[in-house]
Formats: structure tokens, C-alpha cells, sequence
């Protein structure tokens, strides 16, 4: 049931990843740039954290939805192409300032959306950048230190600022693993402007 939830949830980000962005070529994936910050016709934002002691940024999406979401994607070029290496979502945060935890994903998220608690998921994908191979969740026993807060808001929430810390454990693998079988992520910030 787990790994139909994280294959569902990725389902839908990476369609709507692979959509939304496509990186020039100047824009290298290891090492953040000016162009890292994402501007389309729905939002605009950053994304920045601390992956096990390294600094981790993606190219930044989010939703505007009530109980709005964020998801940033690293690529690589191949090719005339750009694929998805890796991939960090966090779901249905509240628009309300102060802590909130970050449970594991559950089929709320897709099933019963309105009731859904706030989750995190991270990825890494195999070469072909279609189907991840290394998924992690939340580590519940955490639970206390899986926070993610929004500390300004603009114009009733319309744009966010915020910060997030959460630890995660792997729940598949790759024949050739890229991280160790926990991650912990540190001095999570993130901002976006939402319609």
C-alpha cells in the first residue's frame, strides 16, 4: 500500500514537473544560479535546504490551493533534454503562521484531499528520469522535529515565507544508492508567491 502511495503521488508530480519546467542550458543542476528561482504563470519561489550536511536546491513549483504544496525538481542534461534527477515535495500546508508537523504520506493525500495532514516525500530517479528508485518518508518516531512553519505572510497569504526541518528514512532502493538509508534535512526555507 505504501509503495502505491509514493508511485501515485509521484505519478502526479513528475507529469506535472516534466510540464512545467524545462531548464535552459545554462542553468547547471549541482550548482544553484540566479536562474534557479522559477517564474511561471502560477507561482514564483525558492526553495533551499540542508541534505544531510550538503546544500540541496531544485527548480521550485507550487500550487495555490488552500492547503497549498511546494515541489522542487533537480535536473541534468541529456542530450537536448533535461530529466529529473531528484525530487523533494512537501503537501498540504496550512496557510496559518506557526508549527506544523509533517506527518508520512497516507492515501489521504490523493483519496480524501480536504482531510489530508501535511507530508513530505523525497525521491531520486533512475537515468531515464521516469520512475524514481531511492523513496523516502517521514520518520514518525521524529515527529517532533519534522516541522515546517510559515514565519511571514503577504496580502492574506499570498505570499509565504517559511522554514522546515524533518528527518526521513529510505523506503525503496536503487541497485546503485545515492544517500545513505536516512536523510536528515536542516535549515529548510522556502518563499513563494501564490495566486
Amino acid at each position: 500500500m505504501k509503495i502505491k502511495i509514493s508511485i501515485i503521488i509521484l505519478s502526479i508530480i513528475t507529469v506535472h514537473c516534466k510540464k512545467q519546467y524545462k531548464p535552459n542550458e545554462s542553468t547547471q543542476t549541482n550548482v544553484p544560479s540566479k536562474d534557479f528561482d522559477y517564474i511561471n504563470d502560477t507561482t514564483k519561489g525558492t526553495i533551499t535546504v540542508i541534505i544531510n550536511g550538503n546544500l540541496w536546491r531544485g527548480f521550485p513549483y507550487a500550487d495555490s490551493s488552500s492547503n497549498f504544496s511546494f515541489t522542487a525538481t533537480k535536473y541534468r542534461k541529456s542530450g537536448e533534454n533535461f530529466l529529473p534527477m531528484e525530487i523533494f515535495s512537501i503537501f498540504k500546508i496550512r496557510r496559518t503562521t506557526g508549527n506544523q508537523i509533517i506527518y508520512k504520506s497516507d492515501s489521504t493525500l490523493n483519496l480524501t484531499p480536504l482531510i489530508a495532514k501535511t507530508s513530505s516525500f523525497f525521491g531520486t530517479f533512475k537515468p531515464d528520469g521516469d520512475v524514481t528508485c531511492e523513496d523516502f518518508s517521514v520518520i514518525l518516531a521524529d515527529s517532533a522535529n519534522n516541522i515546517i512553519q510559515i514565519t511571514k505572510q503577504i496580502n492574506n497569504y499570498s505570499e509565504v515565507f517559511g522554514t522546515f526541518k524533518l528527518s526521513l528514512v529510505k523506503i525503496n532502493n536503487c541497485s546503485t544508492p545515492h544517500y545513505s538509508d536516512t536523510l536528515k534535512l536542516s535549515n529548510g526555507y522556502f518563499h513563494f508567491k501564490l495566486k
